[in-house]
């Protein structure tokens, strides 16, 4: 099966372009579960998107937060099992997959690796499984590609303690076995066109796909046109068969 993970920053509030595109893309590509962080229900956003085929829709609208985690799917959703209202998660199953559309919070680390404990923990005894998602934490892995040195002096609480930069969320995820897929090449996903003004324009990865026994393949970021306009992050396209 072909996924698409992607943060639309505000539900395409600031988006620059008609959202158009980004449904000929699905199209072309053949995305059959779409994963989308900070979604708004937007009726023409999602008339399309049910004309595309993506019957089957599920939306955590549990949190308090004005932004959703949402996923859409060509593939009938056979149960939801959590939509929980302490963290932006879609925990559903498809098939013999057990997959999880997740946003982190943007509150820092300190709530960041409470929502992961929590995770990690619901999900210990669950295989197979993907989550995905804008976890709004760094690894250490990515530290020297993007040179994340340069960031304790901007980057405050949300991905440092004390001026240190902290991997702990990925480390978390790592210790329970999960696998952090990165794919070939560069593998930042913010910014695009859209500066961020609470990282000062740093280039990072905040967004990932992590499994637990699930082949993932053919994992990219998605440069093309028209996301550098459409979001402040760039999709991430990947396959997966159980």
């Amino acid at each position: 099966m072909q996924l698409l993970h992607y943060n639309i920053l505000n539900g395409f509030n600031g988006c620059t372009i008609p959202f158009r595109p980004f449904l000929d893309y699905l199209k072309s590509n053949g995305t059959d579960i779409l994963c989308l962080n900070e979604y708004r229900s937007h009726p023409q956003l999602d008339d399309a998107l049910h004309e595309l085929g993506y019957k089957y829709t599920v939306v955590n609208e549990n949190h308090n937060s004005p932004n959703r985690v949402a996923i859409f799917s060509r593939l009938e959703i056979q149960k939801v099992i959590a939509l929980p209202d302490w963290c932006r998660l879609v925990w559903i199953e498809v098939g013999d997959l057990n997959m999880i559309a997740y946003h982190a919070s943007p509150l820092g680390i300190a709530e960041v690796t409470s929502e992961v404990t929590n995770i990690i923990g619901l999900l210990e005894p669950v295989t197979p499984i993907i989550i995905c998602g804008d976890f709004n934490s760094l690894s250490q892995r990515d530290a020297d590609s993007l040179e994340y040195s340069r960031l304790p002096a901007t980057a405050g609480t949300r991905y440092c303690e004390q001026a240190t930069l902290n991997f702990s969320a990925l480390e978390m995820f790592e210790a329970a076995g999960f696998l952090d897929h990165r794919g070939p090449g560069t593998q930042n996903t913010v910014p695009t066109a859209h500066y961020r003004d609470h990282e000062m324009g740093a280039t990072l990865r905040l967004d990932y796909v992590l499994s637990k026994n699930v082949q993932v393949t053919k994992v990219e970021v998605v440069r093309e046109e028209p996301f550098k306009e459409m979001s402040d992050h760039f999709p991430i396209s990947f396959s997966a068969a159980t």
